[in-house]
This record gives C-alpha cells, structure tokens and sequence, in this order.
C-alpha cells in the first residue's frame, strides 16, 4: 500500500459525534486508509462502544490513553503509530460530505511531486443555530510555500480544521513534527509549510462543526501561550531557513492571529490578559510593543454582535449601504442571512460579517432568540411596502420588536422610506412598531412627516451620501446611462418598447457626436441586464457602447461610474453617486421615493417621469443639470445624522 492514507481522529467523551466522522471516512471512494482513534480518558463509553462496533473493520485501530492528555498529545500518539504514507488529523465533530476527496489528494500529489499538502475547504455547521456557512479558501492550486507562510491567515487562508487537508508524512518528519508541543490545526500547517509547497483544491470536502462542546469558545490561557510558542518555533525555522523576509513582521502578525482572536471570543480574566501580555514582552523582541498595544484595544467588551437587515440581491445601493455599515463600525460583528450567499460574496473581505445561509424574511428573523444578538440593525430604502417580499411589517413583527425593547435590545432602521401602503391596518401597525423600535432615521420629508409625532422618528438625507468617491477623473467625450427592467414594474410595463427605442435613438445621437456611451446595471437580480441586452442588440459590438454591469464588486464598479462627464440617472442611487461625481446629470424618474429626495433637497436637475417617455425623445447635454459644491456640501452634512445614535 504505497499511497495509504492515515486518518488520525483524537476523541475525548464524543460516543454521540463520533460514529459519523467514521462513516463518512469509510464511504470514501478511495479505499487505501487506515483510521486510527486515540481515546483520551473517555468516561462515556467511547472507547467500549467503538470496540464493540467496529470490532470486524480491519482499517479501524482503536488505542486509549493511559489519562486523559489533551488533543495534541493524542494526535502526535497517532502519527506515531500509523502506517501511512499520508496524514490526515481528523476532529471527532466532523464529517466528510465529498466522497472523492481521497482521490482528488492522492491524484494532485501523483502529479505535484515535493508538495507537503493538498487542502481543500469546508461548509461551517452551527449545530445550535442550526445553521450552515459556506467557508469557501479564497486561493486554489499551487501556491509557493515561502508566499504561503509569508501571508498566511492574513491573505491566504487556511482551512477551518485538518480533516479536510492530506498532509505528506515525509514532509511532516522534514518539518520536524515530532519535536512539536503544540500540535493544533495552524501549528500543523506551518510545519508543513517549511518543508514543502500547498496545492489548495477548489471544493468543499465536508462539514467542520461548531457546537456547545466545542474547544474554540472555551480556551484557557495556558493553551493559547502555547500556541504562541510553537509559532515563536516556526519563526526561528523561518528565519534560520531564510524562507520569507521580514520575519520580525510575520511574527508579530501570526502572534496577534492567535492572541487576538482568543482575547476577542473568551471573556478573560486580569490575571489571565496580563499573563499573556507578560509572554508577548518577554518573546517578542522588538515587536513586542505592537503586539501589546493591539491586544489591550481588543477585548471581549469591545465586541458587539449584530443582526443586519438588507436587501442582499447584489442591488448596488443596498449593497453601499452594507459596505458602509462595516466599514464605519469594524469593532462590531455583524451577522446577516440570505439564501444565496453569492450575493454577499465581495463582503467576504470583511472580516466583521458572518454570512449565515437561509431565508431573509420576516418569517425567519421572528423565530430567533431576541436575546442571540446585542442588537438589530435594518438599513435601507424601500422597506415598508406593503406586502414586501424580504421583511415586511406583521402582528408577529411587532411582538419580536417589542421583545427587543423589553430584553433592552437596540432595534433600528436607517436610511428609509415609507410606503407604498394600501391599508389603513398597515399604517396603524407601523406606528405601533415605530413606537417601541429604538430609532427610526427616514431618508425623505414625505415619510417623516407621516411619523415625526412618534420620538424615535428622524429624518436626514440618504445614507449613502457620506459614501466617498472620486470626483476629478473623467473620461472625455462620456456619456452614461443607467438601466432599469420595466418590465417588473407592472405600471411601466407597457413602456417598455418606447424606453428601449429613446435610449438606442440617443445613444445613436450621442455616437453621432463623437461620444463614448457606457451602458450602467445595478441589479441584475431585479433584471437590468435583460433590458441591456435587448439595447445591445442594436450596436453590432460597437467599440464606443460599453456595458458596465455591476457583479458585487463595489470598488471597480464605482471606479468606472464616477468617470463620466454625463450621466442618465433612472436609479435612486445612481442620482445620488453622480451627485458625488460632481457630473451633470439628467433624471428619469419612476417612483416617488425619487420625486420626494429631489424636491426635499431641492436638486435643480432636469427630469423626466418614465409615464412621459416616448421613443423620440432625446437629451440634449447641454441641458444635463449639476448641482453646486456649497449645496452638496450641506446635504452631505446633514447625511451624517444617518449614523446610529445609539451606542453599541
């Protein structure tokens, strides 16, 4: 058995877990391995039950501790004992959902040779929330061993857990495992990383399981000072090795990873914090200050959780909106659910949301514990339709709102507006709910003045206001149109034909004079890009029509918008982004969510309502509109009073 494989699987009091990180092993299509258990003083039968069970199953070995010695000293008792040509170090919690997996490493190693390890990623289960997170490695093939140490967990990630990597044994022994104290997941993958590159393939290969018995919410500062000093070990291969520069920069990043997160998710003790503040000051040298100073401006008290609400559709204003929030408040952790988690793809960046995989409705949220979060935050637009389909108002609503407010969590809405409502039921429910939400900031006058008796009610202008975009850089001789699907709208519908054949007679116009015409989407999701496509037809791939469609990528989209000298506005956001472009400006209007923002604000920008279009109409660009800097500067000012004004 030239490519066997050894699982080592410690376990300690798991007899409920265990049975099905085994079965998912023994499903694999590959069939060369071996299991190892390494029983660590269960005192729940573990041990009995898995002997008794397995007792007929040759690739099973099942070895007990004298004592109960922890889950490093059980792993490196396994590595000992196994036959393998290959390592896996499996946590009894976890299970395997790609049954060719096995294959794949062998596979990759057969073709890589040298290669220390071939990982691959996992789906995190939140057993209590019942919930599952899509944990995708944000690199895949061969990756340099010297670049991945150098960035490791800061640009290049790691799995969540070691059963979903195979390590090769000899470069394990070349890394010098066996004299490892610590043998914990990223101690073992920088060991491995010394002796030899990483081929990351891009799957998942099974479900790492965060649950009430798990080790990560429940470590001493004794194992994390340990950690510390396995990486201090690393650090003295690397430098000895000369395997990356700036070894003294690594060291105090991969200290603060460790220290960092355990300060950040434990509630410590004085005595505990300064006994791993003195290791930091006696360990690392001349980076000792740094580390220091971080980790005391980290803790746990300076860390709220938060359950986000927004329209997660890859719709660009929502999604500023979003981007705003985390940015603006990286000391708290936000939370937000959503079926399709590639919607919130580009947020992955940011390291304070967690993405958790389900329905985003109201249904949904009025099911949790109120008591789960410290706070409710739900930011953007138009939110209170009646009959919405994401979170809308109901009786049940109004209960989990109002449980909010007696358990003293903070529930607020930000950058709104209200309607449209067809029922006088609907309105007397949302006065009853924005009487015990803690803050309610509408974006528009309209909508205020239906509330502004009740006290949590406010008004400023859109949030999105205080988004920061350049200003200066444009391309000459551009033109920009932003599209919209008329066909979802049920009152515009009928226009759609008229709409498609204006804006294909002035983009014709606009070529005619020597224009380049960019051609804007925000939402695909809502349909944009149909609508672009039936105007694209018309253009036969013409250099000069360029289609810009937003994919979730904030920055680049952005980037390219602000660069136009003229822009044809038919979004609520896209008015207010060429605003902050400082570009001249021609508005179609569809709702009145946009006809309020621009009276409230009193924008002397030329519009059109959508109900007035006809196919020959054209704009003439030298009667686009701008708004001066002082006026601007005063919106943005009062837009900052969209900020929460309640402490988290």
């Amino acid at each position: 058995m030239n490519n066997l494989i050894s699982v080592i699987i410690p376990s300690f009091n798991r007899k409920d877990l265990i049975d099905r990180a085994i079965e998912s092993i023994l499903k694999q299509n590959y069939k060369e391995f071996e299991i190892l258990i390494i029983d660590d003083g269960s005192t729940d039968g573990t041990y009995e039950y898995l002997n008794e069970k397995y007792i007929n199953n040759k690739n099973i070995k099942i070895y007990k501790n004298e004592k109960n010695s922890g889950a490093g000293f059980s792993r490196k008792s396994g590595y000992k004992k196994s036959n393998g040509k290959y390592i896996i170090f499996m946590d009894d919690d976890d299970y395997y959902t790609n049954f060719d997996f096995f294959n794949h490493a062998i596979t990759t190693f057969e073709k890589y040779e040298g290669i220390s390890m071939v990982s691959s990623s996992s789906t995190i289960e939140y057993v209590k929330e019942k919930r599952f997170e899509e944990s995708k490695m944000n690199i895949k093939g061969l990756i340099n061993k010297s670049d991945y140490l150098s960035k490791f967990q800061l640009e290049y990630m790691k799995s969540n857990s070691t059963f979903t990597t195979v390590f090769s044994k000899d470069a394990l022994e070349k890394a010098k495992f066996d004299q490892m104290e610590m043998v914990n997941d990223s101690s073992i993958y920088l060991r491995a990383l010394l002796a030899g590159d990483a081929y990351i393939l891009d799957e998942i290969s099974g479900i790492y399981r965060v649950h009430s018995k798990n080790i990560t919410f429940s470590l001493k500062t004794d194992f994390i000072i340990e950690n510390l000093i396995e990486k201090k070990k690393v650090y003295d291969e690397i430098k000895q090795r000369e395997l990356i520069e700036n070894p003294d920069i690594w060291l105090k990043n991969q200290i603060l990873l460790t220290a960092k997160y355990y300060v950040e998710n434990n509630k410590i003790e004085g005595k505990d914090f300064e006994k791993l503040i003195n290791w930091c000051k006696q360990n690392c040298g001349k980076v000792a200050t740094e580390i220091v100073d971080c980790l005391k401006n980290s803790r746990k008290e300076n860390k709220k959780k938060v359950f986000l609400m927004a329209y997660a559709r890859k719709n660009l204003g929502d999604d500023l909106f979003i981007q705003m929030i985390l940015k603006r408040n990286p000391q708290n952790e936000y939370y937000m659910k959503v079926k399709n988690t590639g919607f919130l793809e580009y947020f992955k960046k940011y390291n304070n949301l967690h993405v958790i995989q389900g329905d985003d409705t109201d249904e949904e949220l009025i099911k949790s514990d109120v008591n789960e979060y410290d706070a409710y935050i739900y930011v953007g637009g138009s939110i209170f339709m009646e009959g919405g389909k994401v979170y809308n108002l109901s009786e049940k609503f109004f209960r989990f709102v109002k449980k909010c407010k007696e358990a003293g969590k903070p529930f607020c809405y930000v950058s709104c507006n209200y309607g449209p409502y067809q029922t006088e039921e609907y309105f007397k429910l949302s006065q009853k709910t924005f009487k015990v939400a803690t803050d309610i900031c509408f974006r528009d006058k309209y909508s205020y003045n239906m509330f502004k008796d009740i006290e949590t009610v406010r008004y400023a202008p859109d949030f999105a206001f205080t988004y920061k975009i350049p200003s200066d850089d444009k391309i000459k001789e551009s033109v920009g149109i932003t599209i919209i699907d008329l066909n979802i709208r049920k009152d515009l519908a009928e226009k759609e034909d008229k709409y498609i054949k204006m804006l294909v007679n002035n983009i014709n116009n606009y070529l005619q004079s020597g224009k380049k015409v960019y051609l804007y989407t925000f939402c695909s999701h809502e349909c944009d890009e149909r609508t672009l496509e039936m105007i694209l037809q018309n253009f036969n791939n013409n250099p000069n029509v360029i289609d810009v469609r937003y994919n979730g990528d904030l920055d680049e989209f952005i980037n390219t918008y602000s660069k136009m000298e003229y822009m044809i506005c038919s979004r609520f956001h896209a008015i207010i982004l060429s605003l902050l472009a400082k570009q001249n400006i021609q508005v179609l209007t569809y709702s009145k969510k946009i006809d309020n923002v621009i009276k409230d604000l009193e924008l002397n920008l030329p519009i059109m309502d959508f109900k007035e279009i006809d196919s020959n109409v054209l704009f003439d660009l030298n009667e686009f509109g701008k708004v001066e800097d002082k006026k601007l500067s005063k919106i943005i000012e009062k837009s900052k009073q969209q900020e929460l004004k309640i402490n988290l």
